[in-house]
């Protein structure tokens, strides 16, 4: 019933994003499922249905350095991709040279970035 609800409300805010020409963003948490043993650990709070309903999905990891990485995890339209970038006092900038990131991103798993 509850994955029949949120499937409603995503369908929702889907056509009235559609009919006014605007964005919407869902944000979902995240937990970890230590019955996986595939590499899926990390499963989305919110199931399937909003998964399903998602035009475009991004994951955001926090790596060391005060990095950020958000990776295009499934799009109808475009590649994956991922682009790493900081916060600080001067706002969201962009990591022009990551590949000192790549490798330690690499080396961690799912679970030390959650």
């Amino acid at each position: 019933q509850r994955q029949q609800r949120m499937a409603e409300y995503a369908y929702k805010l889907r056509k009235t994003a559609r009919q006014n020409n605007i964005a919407v963003i869902i944000t979902n948490q995240v937990r970890t499922n230590p019955d996986r043993y595939d590499g899926q650990k990390i499963a989305p709070i919110g199931g399937n249905s909003l998964a399903h309903t998602s035009k475009h999905r991004v994951q955001l990891r926090r790596i060391p350095w005060g990095t950020f990485v958000a990776k295009l995890d499934h799009s109808y339209s475009y590649p994956q991709n991922e682009a790493y970038f900081t916060i600080d006092e001067r706002g969201i900038t962009d990591v022009e040279d990551y590949s000192e990131y790549k490798d330690e991103n690499e080396i961690l798993s799912q679970e030390d970035m959650a």
